[in-house]
């Protein structure tokens, strides 16, 4: 079950821990760029608002993580607390959410302190004791979405991605981190191990060509109105001014 698997999780992130060459290792259900759109995006009440209308409820996009993923990600706190090694199983059941969350569903009030029953397992209430900077989860050319994040030891789930920083190379600390899993579980994989700054340079490569189309088409990807616009690279705009694609490319990316 998953219960079962947070101590071998446990066992590994303080394995992994423990290394010379390694600094922050939180363990996060899914990294940044990971999951796509409407994956594991979960309906929700808060305690004390009205009931939804019949057909109709609330959602966000739920992650699990443990204590210092936000720090590693350089994620500011912006209200209350962080998750911390206090929040587990048997302690007050808590979230964090991120400010477009916050933003979204308490747009008059603090959302720190709140108690809101999520649609996952145990619908039971958990208090929201944190407000975090918006990280984007699933897509770089569009606004953040409303997040909530789950302790990833109080509540676990039966798997997960290590997010480890350190100052030796790739290579070096790669092989160190599959040495601590093995001598927790020699039976354990560790796969896919890569630089977190390769999915982004591949999701902008597959923005780049998704930009520029088809048969000379330029796709134009407009953040927070979900608007696309798709023209030739040769269209005129207006006063005999021609399409610059070029141009249109470097102010998307710089906006992201």
């Amino acid at each position: 079950t998953d219960a079962d698997a947070a101590p071998h999780f446990e066992r590994a992130v303080n394995a992994v821990r423990a290394r010379p060459l390694v600094g922050d290792v939180p363990l996060v259900s899914d990294p940044p760029l990971s999951g796509g759109d409407g994956y594991w995006r979960n309906g929700f009440r808060i305690r004390g608002a009205p009931p939804p209308r019949p057909g109709h409820m609330d959602s966000a996009y739920l992650r699990w993580a443990s204590p210092g993923y936000f720090h590693l990600l350089k994620v500011p706190l912006l209200r209350g607390r962080m998750l911390t090694d206090e929040d587990v199983r048997g302690r007050p059941l808590v979230l964090v959410v991120n400010a477009a969350f916050a933003r979204t569903f308490f747009p008059l009030g603090d959302a720190v302190g709140q108690e809101i029953v999520v649609s996952w397992r145990e619908q039971v209430p958990r208090r929201i004791v944190g407000v975090v900077g918006n990280l984007r989860q699933t897509a770089l050319e569009q606004d953040a979405a409303p997040q909530m994040y789950i302790p990833y030891f109080q509540s676990p789930i039966g798997y997960g991605t290590l997010l480890v920083r350190g100052p030796a190379d790739e290579a070096t600390l790669a092989a160190s981190v599959r040495d601590a899993v093995r001598s927790v579980d020699t039976e354990q994989p560790v796969f896919n191990v890569r630089p977190l700054a390769t999915d982004v340079d591949a999701y902008l490569a597959a923005l780049r060509d998704a930009m520029q189309g088809n048969r000379g088409q330029t796709v134009m990807i407009v953040p927070s109105k979900k608007l696309i616009v798709v023209r030739r690279a040769f269209d005129a705009v207006g006063d005999g001014e021609r399409f610059d694609a070029a141009r249109l490319s470097a102010d998307i990316v710089a906006a992201l």
